[in-house]
């Protein structure tokens, strides 16, 4: 009888510990399907991102191409205009390094464009009595930002050629942003053929005016007498 109530008991509790079993089993499953929902919906959302900034980087891509191809076709126009211009155009450094040499300029100042890439502008373009005032204002600029040449509009000056003639020059110098920093652009034109006609004109114009003051003075003597 007691073994009989015992069983009872024991089975009483064999199916409460399996209840217990199963309901935690439904938990952990559960669980389990919860985190299963959780890692799919993640994955949606990865795959989502990760379109998205594949997506986005393609476009980047795309534009990057495009700017990089503009930037080519604007680069080779650039060198195409200066390597043609009749004009000398002399690009320089922050610190006065000739970093670009057109053609016009080596027939104006004599320089091979071999021989005038990295030298000095001063050095090689500059007369001797322009040189303290070059430096001067190069410090001034460095210092204070002050600029009484570049991006003033055409300024007429002297420079130098490479047989030591002292010519004059009209230049136009201007400044720029590059990848290796502040750049100097000079655009300069030999005017000794204009500064001559001019000096030929007020010549003939001062010989004029004194033959028609030494006529009048003979005119005024001749009626007076």
């Amino acid at each position: 009888t007691e073994a009989d109530e015992m069983r009872t008991v024991s089975r009483r509790m064999a199916l409460a510990g399996i209840e217990v079993f199963a309901q935690q089993r439904d938990i952990r499953r559960e669980s389990v399907s919860d985190t299963l929902l959780r890692i799919a919906v993640l994955t949606v959302a990865l795959v989502f991102l990760l379109l998205v900034m594949v997506s986005a980087l393609t476009r980047l891509a795309r534009v990057r191409a495009s700017q990089a191809e503009e930037n080519r076709t604007t680069r080779e126009r650039m060198e195409t205009i200066i390597s043609t211009s009749l004009d000398a155009v002399v690009v320089t450094s922050a610190d006065g390094r000739i970093i670009e040499y057109n053609g016009a300029a080596e027939r104006v100042f004599g320089y091979p464009r071999a021989e005038a890439i990295g030298a000095d502008v001063a050095d090689l373009m500059m007369p001797d009595h322009m040189r303290k005032a070059h430096d001067e204002g190069m410090k001034r600029y460095n210092s204070s930002g002050e600029a009484r040449v570049i991006g003033k509009g055409i300024v007429q000056l002297e420079a130098k050629r490479r047989n030591g003639e002292v010519f004059p020059i009209d230049l136009s110098l201007a400044r720029a942003q590059s990848d290796e920093g502040e750049i100097f652009i000079a655009f300069m034109r030999d005017i000794s053929r204009r500064v001559a006609d001019e000096t030929a004109l007020r010549e003939a114009r001062d010989r004029a005016i004194a033959g028609e003051k030494s006529k009048a003075e003979l005119l005024a003597v001749m009626s007076h007498e």
